[in-house]
């Protein structure tokens, strides 16, 4: 198991060192990402441009200066991708015909949405237990396609692996001659080689 809390220290140490080397700040950052909070890595990267010049980056390192920029960028993103989608919900919360939203929190591995799975009796003029059949007699047909399915396959496979051994079976006669052939020319030739 990895000690990415460790890491973190780590890495912190050697930013704490060395801060003017680049990839002690990316290590810092990285090891945020890896420990869950990418929010705390995009603070690290942009503390570090903080710290860089106006005429930074020289010509040999634009390119490894935009990978950086794009790590941060995608970072951001996918943190305001989950905000944006709670965001939704909440405006979404007082339609009808949707489920009620409650709440929304978030620790350091998991967003965690509170919300009903279904508040409401009559979706599309359907009454609930209506609906729960449809939902079983869903699960019903699923699950008897998967067994088809599985069966199918196991079939399929059984058939293959014998079409292989047959095929395997027919050539193995005459590949057999070939080096008995082959084992009694070199018995005749033998007394030219030597």
């Amino acid at each position: 198991m990895r000690d990415l809390s460790g890491f973190v220290e780590t890495r912190q140490q050697l930013l704490s060192l060395k801060p003017n080397h680049h990839m002690n700040w990316i290590g810092f950052a990285v090891a945020h990402h890896l420990n869950f909070d990418s929010s705390k890595a995009v603070e690290v990267l942009e503390a570090y441009e903080g710290t860089l010049e106006d005429d930074y980056p020289p010509e040999n390192e634009r390119y490894e200066h935009n990978e950086m920029l794009l790590y941060k960028m995608t970072t951001a993103i996918s943190i305001e991708d989950v905000r944006r989608e709670v965001k939704i919900l909440k405006a979404l919360s007082g339609h009808s015909n949707l489920v009620k939203f409650y709440d929304a929190s978030e620790d350091a591995l998991n967003v965690y949405i509170i919300m009903d799975t279904l508040t409401l009796y009559m979706v599309a003029g359907h009454s609930r237990h209506k609906l729960n059949q449809e939902l079983h007699s869903a699960r019903s047909s699923f699950e008897q396609a998967r067994f088809n399915l599985v069966t199918s396959l196991s079939h399929v496979e059984a058939t293959k692996r014998y079409e292989f051994l047959e095929a395997v079976s027919a050539t193995m006669d005459s590949h057999l001659r070939y080096f008995k052939q082959g084992y009694e020319l070199l018995h005749q030739m033998e007394p030219y080689i030597n």
